[in-house]
């Protein structure tokens, strides 16, 4: 369970994950997973459950997935100049610094301090460009408004939005 304040001073409850290849349609009982998780920590959400149910939007996003759990990076296959960095799921944010130093290293043709061991070993890319061999997760946040937090405190009405 997640929760936090994106740029515009909404509150983000999430997230999921569910294989789905691309599709973008999240299930029901995983929406309702996520406001009873929330509702653990903040109990006022249960009050407001039927406002939110009726008022929500809901964002979504692929999470590129290699089923080995081992991120792509490297040249692609007959493209020499061009890198790919995928397949990190949910871990992309925290394993961008990483990657970026591996990616470096490859261009300039300098030693890894890392370990490239963790790395998928499958080809990156065949000639005919079929980069996306792996699945996709799901992931699924939903967005309160800060009238919604406000809400939890005063009892005014709550809409659910997706500032996507």
């Amino acid at each position: 369970m997640t929760a936090t304040m994106d740029k515009n001073g909404n509150l983000v409850l999430g997230s999921s994950r569910q294989f789905c290849g691309f599709g973008n349609e999240v299930e029901e009982p995983i929406v309702q997973c996520i406001l009873e998780h929330a509702a653990q920590f903040i109990p006022d959400l249960n009050d407001l459950r039927l406002k939110l149910n009726d008022n929500r939007e809901i964002r979504v996003g692929l999470r590129p997935y290699v089923h080995d759990g081992k991120p792509m990076i490297g040249p692609i296959a007959n493209l020499p100049k061009v890198f790919l960095a995928t397949g990190h799921e949910g871990s992309g944010l925290s394993l961008a610094l990483g990657t970026a130093e591996m990616v470096s290293d490859m261009i300039l043709e300098t030693p890894s301090k890392l370990d490239c061991t963790l790395l998928s070993r499958r080809q990156l890319v065949h000639s005919n460009i079929r980069v996306l061999t792996s699945q996709n997760h799901m992931f699924c946040t939903m967005v309160l408004v800060p009238r919604a937090v406000r809400a939890l405190n005063n009892g005014f009405s709550t809409t659910v939005v997706d500032d996507l």
